[in-house]
């Protein structure tokens, strides 16, 4: 091999190795599996994100309280706001939660 082959070959290595170093720095400890995804699953998971459904819940409520009667005609009118004050609605959002705690093995 010629010494012209011998330093290219040189080179590739040390350029590949570089760029494996800096894929992996990157990358952080993203595989260890004791940490969160993310933060909507630590949210889940602590019970978070049931006290942010719960305000959200209850600043419609108020909205609804403050709204113009215009506003409230709109709502009335509109379907999914119709939707929402159904039973069936309240059951399929249960149904929804219970399914969310059962994937998260709560």
């Amino acid at each position: 091999m010629t010494r012209a082959w011998k330093t290219a070959i040189g080179v590739t290595v040390v350029v590949f190795v570089a760029v494996l170093a800096l894929v992996m720095a990157a990358n952080g400890d993203d595989d260890n599996p004791s940490q969160p995804a993310s933060r909507i699953t630590e949210m889940e998971q602590s019970g978070e994100m049931s006290q942010i459904w719960e305000q959200h819940r209850q600043m419609l409520e108020r909205m609804q309280e403050d709204a113009s009667p215009a506003m409230l005609a709109i709502m009335n009118n509109d379907p999914m706001w119709q939707m929402m004050r159904t039973p069936e609605w309240a059951r399929m959002d249960e149904q929804h939660q219970e399914d969310i705690d059962r994937m998260l093995g709560e």
